[in-house]
Protein backbone atom coordinates (compact mmCIF):
# COMPACT_ATOMS: atom_id res chain seq x y z
CA UNK A 1 0.00 0.00 0.00
CA UNK A 2 0.94 3.49 -0.59
CA UNK A 3 0.67 6.17 1.92
CA UNK A 4 0.53 9.72 1.58
CA UNK A 5 1.48 11.38 5.04
CA UNK A 6 0.95 15.22 5.41
CA UNK A 7 2.74 17.02 8.00
CA UNK A 8 3.22 21.06 9.21
CA UNK A 9 5.91 21.97 10.98
CA UNK A 10 7.10 18.37 11.77
CA UNK A 11 8.42 15.34 10.24
CA UNK A 12 10.84 14.88 8.45
CA UNK A 13 11.99 17.78 9.61
CA UNK A 14 14.74 17.45 12.75
CA UNK A 15 13.08 20.49 14.76
CA UNK A 16 9.59 19.41 13.77
CA UNK A 17 6.79 18.80 16.16
CA UNK A 18 5.54 14.84 16.18
CA UNK A 19 8.70 13.83 14.17
CA UNK A 20 8.92 11.12 16.84
CA UNK A 21 5.76 9.87 16.41
CA UNK A 22 5.60 10.01 12.65
CA UNK A 23 9.09 8.10 12.44
CA UNK A 24 7.92 5.56 14.98
CA UNK A 25 4.65 5.56 12.63
CA UNK A 26 6.54 4.91 9.32
CA UNK A 27 9.36 2.52 10.46
CA UNK A 28 6.61 0.58 12.24
CA UNK A 29 4.74 0.44 8.40
CA UNK A 30 7.52 -1.23 7.03
CA UNK A 31 6.08 -3.10 4.58
CA UNK A 32 4.35 0.23 2.92
CA UNK A 33 5.43 2.65 1.21
CA UNK A 34 5.07 6.62 2.30
CA UNK A 35 5.22 9.87 -0.06
CA UNK A 36 5.77 12.70 2.48
CA UNK A 37 4.03 16.08 1.89
CA UNK A 38 5.97 18.14 4.38
CA UNK A 39 4.90 22.14 5.35
CA UNK A 40 7.43 23.91 6.95
CA UNK A 41 6.85 26.64 9.43
CA UNK A 42 10.43 28.95 8.89
CA UNK A 43 13.58 28.96 7.57
CA UNK A 44 15.32 28.18 10.63
CA UNK A 45 13.39 25.13 10.58
CA UNK A 46 14.27 23.77 6.85
CA UNK A 47 17.64 24.93 7.79
CA UNK A 48 18.24 22.17 10.65
CA UNK A 49 17.42 19.62 7.99
CA UNK A 50 15.95 16.67 8.17
CA UNK A 51 15.94 13.01 9.58
CA UNK A 52 17.37 9.81 8.43
CA UNK A 53 14.56 8.78 6.57
CA UNK A 54 13.93 4.92 6.10
CA UNK A 55 13.72 3.34 2.45
CA UNK A 56 9.92 3.30 2.32
CA UNK A 57 9.94 6.94 2.04
CA UNK A 58 9.20 6.94 -1.59
CA UNK A 59 9.10 10.68 -2.35
CA UNK A 60 9.30 13.92 -0.32
CA UNK A 61 7.73 17.18 -1.46
CA UNK A 62 7.58 20.15 0.44
CA UNK A 63 6.07 23.58 0.64
CA UNK A 64 6.79 27.16 3.23
CA UNK A 65 4.18 28.42 5.07
CA UNK A 66 6.58 31.09 6.29
CA UNK A 67 6.69 32.83 3.06
CA UNK A 68 4.82 34.33 0.18
CA UNK A 69 5.43 32.58 -2.61
CA UNK A 70 4.29 34.92 -5.32
CA UNK A 71 5.85 34.24 -9.26
CA UNK A 72 4.61 38.05 -9.93
CA UNK A 73 1.72 36.56 -12.51
CA UNK A 74 -1.83 38.08 -12.72
CA UNK A 75 -4.76 36.47 -14.06
CA UNK A 76 -6.98 37.45 -17.29
CA UNK A 77 -10.39 38.31 -17.16
CA UNK A 78 -11.56 34.50 -17.09
CA UNK A 79 -9.58 33.44 -14.41
CA UNK A 80 -10.67 36.44 -12.63
CA UNK A 81 -14.14 35.65 -12.95
CA UNK A 82 -13.77 32.06 -11.74
CA UNK A 83 -11.66 33.62 -8.63
CA UNK A 84 -14.36 36.14 -7.33
CA UNK A 85 -17.17 33.12 -8.10
CA UNK A 86 -15.00 30.45 -5.70
CA UNK A 87 -13.88 32.83 -2.96
CA UNK A 88 -17.24 34.52 -3.05
CA UNK A 89 -19.11 31.46 -2.51
CA UNK A 90 -16.00 30.19 0.16
CA UNK A 91 -16.73 33.77 2.43
CA UNK A 92 -20.31 33.38 1.80
CA UNK A 93 -20.01 30.27 3.86
CA UNK A 94 -17.91 31.46 6.31
CA UNK A 95 -20.04 33.79 7.36
CA UNK A 96 -23.03 32.57 7.69
CA UNK A 97 -25.24 31.98 10.27
CA UNK A 98 -26.13 28.24 9.75
CA UNK A 99 -24.83 24.92 11.31
CA UNK A 100 -21.11 26.51 10.55
CA UNK A 101 -21.71 30.01 11.32
CA UNK A 102 -23.02 28.56 15.05
CA UNK A 103 -19.78 26.02 15.48
CA UNK A 104 -17.15 28.44 14.52
CA UNK A 105 -18.88 31.08 16.41
CA UNK A 106 -18.56 28.35 19.52
CA UNK A 107 -15.24 26.69 18.73
CA UNK A 108 -12.97 29.55 17.27
CA UNK A 109 -14.28 32.85 18.52
CA UNK A 110 -12.26 34.53 21.56
CA UNK A 111 -9.21 32.62 20.43
CA UNK A 112 -7.90 36.28 20.76
CA UNK A 113 -6.41 38.50 17.66
CA UNK A 114 -4.65 37.11 14.55
CA UNK A 115 -3.91 33.21 14.52
CA UNK A 116 -4.63 30.94 18.06
CA UNK A 117 -2.17 28.54 19.63
CA UNK A 118 -1.35 25.82 17.90
CA UNK A 119 -2.02 27.27 14.63
CA UNK A 120 -5.82 26.36 15.32
CA UNK A 121 -7.64 29.49 14.98
CA UNK A 122 -6.31 31.47 11.15
CA UNK A 123 -8.31 34.25 11.93
CA UNK A 124 -9.73 36.22 14.78
CA UNK A 125 -11.25 39.46 14.17
CA UNK A 126 -8.68 42.52 15.36
CA UNK A 127 -10.51 42.71 18.57
CA UNK A 128 -11.04 38.87 19.26
CA UNK A 129 -14.77 39.46 18.24
CA UNK A 130 -15.18 36.23 15.43
CA UNK A 131 -12.91 33.87 14.14
CA UNK A 132 -13.98 32.35 10.85
CA UNK A 133 -11.80 29.78 9.01
CA UNK A 134 -9.05 27.26 10.36
CA UNK A 135 -5.09 27.15 9.02
CA UNK A 136 -5.49 23.01 9.78
CA UNK A 137 -8.38 23.09 7.04
CA UNK A 138 -10.67 21.57 9.42
CA UNK A 139 -14.19 21.48 8.63
CA UNK A 140 -16.96 22.03 11.38
CA UNK A 141 -18.66 18.47 11.83
CA UNK A 142 -22.07 20.38 12.34
CA UNK A 143 -22.06 21.83 8.79
CA UNK A 144 -25.13 21.41 7.36
CA UNK A 145 -24.86 19.28 4.13
CA UNK A 146 -25.96 22.16 1.77
CA UNK A 147 -23.18 24.06 3.48
CA UNK A 148 -20.08 21.42 3.16
CA UNK A 149 -21.26 21.11 -0.40
CA UNK A 150 -20.31 25.02 -1.36
CA UNK A 151 -17.41 24.61 0.75
CA UNK A 152 -15.86 22.19 -1.15
CA UNK A 153 -16.81 23.76 -3.95
CA UNK A 154 -15.32 26.71 -3.50
CA UNK A 155 -11.93 25.01 -2.25
CA UNK A 156 -12.01 22.74 -5.29
CA UNK A 157 -12.79 25.31 -7.73
CA UNK A 158 -9.93 27.46 -6.09
CA UNK A 159 -7.49 24.89 -6.27
CA UNK A 160 -8.59 23.82 -10.12
CA UNK A 161 -7.71 27.81 -10.46
CA UNK A 162 -4.02 27.34 -8.80
CA UNK A 163 -3.25 24.50 -11.33
CA UNK A 164 -4.74 25.89 -14.92
CA UNK A 165 -2.92 29.25 -14.62
CA UNK A 166 -0.18 28.28 -13.21
CA UNK A 167 0.40 31.29 -10.79
CA UNK A 168 -1.15 34.63 -9.65
CA UNK A 169 -3.34 32.98 -6.90
CA UNK A 170 -1.04 33.97 -3.93
CA UNK A 171 -1.97 37.53 -5.31
CA UNK A 172 -5.52 37.35 -6.18
CA UNK A 173 -6.26 36.58 -2.46
CA UNK A 174 -4.57 39.29 -1.17
CA UNK A 175 -6.22 41.15 -3.97
CA UNK A 176 -8.81 43.88 -3.10
CA UNK A 177 -11.41 41.76 -4.83
CA UNK A 178 -10.98 39.04 -2.07
CA UNK A 179 -11.65 42.04 0.74
CA UNK A 180 -14.17 43.09 -1.32
CA UNK A 181 -15.96 39.77 -1.59
CA UNK A 182 -15.30 39.34 2.21
CA UNK A 183 -16.99 42.32 2.69
CA UNK A 184 -20.14 41.57 0.66
CA UNK A 185 -20.03 38.55 2.39
CA UNK A 186 -20.21 40.09 5.96
CA UNK A 187 -23.05 42.42 4.84
CA UNK A 188 -25.49 39.64 2.92
CA UNK A 189 -28.51 38.48 4.64
CA UNK A 190 -28.10 35.82 6.90
CA UNK A 191 -24.21 36.72 7.74
CA UNK A 192 -23.30 36.50 11.85
CA UNK A 193 -23.37 39.11 13.93
CA UNK A 194 -19.96 38.75 14.12
CA UNK A 195 -18.99 39.32 10.46
CA UNK A 196 -22.09 41.88 10.29
CA UNK A 197 -19.56 44.14 12.74
CA UNK A 198 -16.34 43.59 10.97
CA UNK A 199 -15.00 46.78 10.09
CA UNK A 200 -11.81 47.40 7.11
CA UNK A 201 -8.56 45.95 9.63
CA UNK A 202 -10.94 42.91 10.10
CA UNK A 203 -11.44 42.15 6.42
CA UNK A 204 -7.85 43.09 5.64
CA UNK A 205 -6.81 39.87 8.64
CA UNK A 206 -9.12 37.75 7.63
CA UNK A 207 -7.71 37.90 3.74
CA UNK A 208 -3.91 37.81 4.94
CA UNK A 209 -5.13 34.58 7.38
CA UNK A 210 -7.29 33.05 4.28
CA UNK A 211 -4.20 33.56 1.98
CA UNK A 212 -1.59 31.83 4.15
CA UNK A 213 -4.33 28.66 5.03
CA UNK A 214 -4.87 28.13 1.69
CA UNK A 215 -1.03 28.72 -0.15
CA UNK A 216 -0.10 25.39 -0.48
Amino acid sequence: MRIGLVTEGGYPYASGDGTLWCERLVRGLGQHEFDLYALSRSRRQEDDGWIPLPRQVGRVRTAPLWGTEDTGARHGRRARRRFAEYYGELAAVLCATGAAGRTAQTAWAGQGGQGGQGGRAAWAGQDGRAAWARQDGAVPVSRSDDEADRFAYALYGLAELARDTGGGLAGALRSESAVRALERACRAPGAHREAREARVPDLLGVAVHVEHALRP
